[in-house]
């Protein structure tokens, strides 16, 4: 029977050590790398961000019950603020806005255009 110990083969000291070593270096690349890549993400979440229709309609608080976006009723709310309108921008059919644009409306108009209870 062929047992490896520390007092029968001497490889077997090397060979824990640079395991040790080469899981601390794996590990603290590893943890670097995760850092970097947090960073950007909280940067990119940072950034002005384009909303479609249906963001910008769950941040001026068109919802329906469940939660999701009330586009029809945001719908007839962008047509009848042609201001709020002109802050975004039609492709094709689709509309987007820069969500500072419409953090700034709403601040400026602070029912949003609403009629409570509605």
């Amino acid at each position: 029977m062929n047992t490896a110990t520390d007092s029968t083969n001497p490889m077997l000291g090397w060979f824990t050590n640079l395991l040790e070593n080469t899981a601390r270096t794996i590990a603290t690349e590893t943890a670097q790398l995760v850092a970097e890549k947090l960073k950007e993400a909280l940067r990119d979440h940072g950034e002005d961000r384009q909303c479609n229709a249906g963001q910008a309609a769950q941040l001026l608080g068109y919802v329906k019950p469940d939660g999701s976006p009330n586009v029809p009723a945001f719908k007839m709310y962008r047509e009848r603020h042609p201001d709020f309108a002109n802050l975004g921008r039609q492709i094709g059919r689709r509309w987007y806005w820069q969500r500072s644009d419409i953090e700034t409306w709403i601040k400026a108009h602070p029912r949003g255009g609403r009629v409570s209870g509605a």
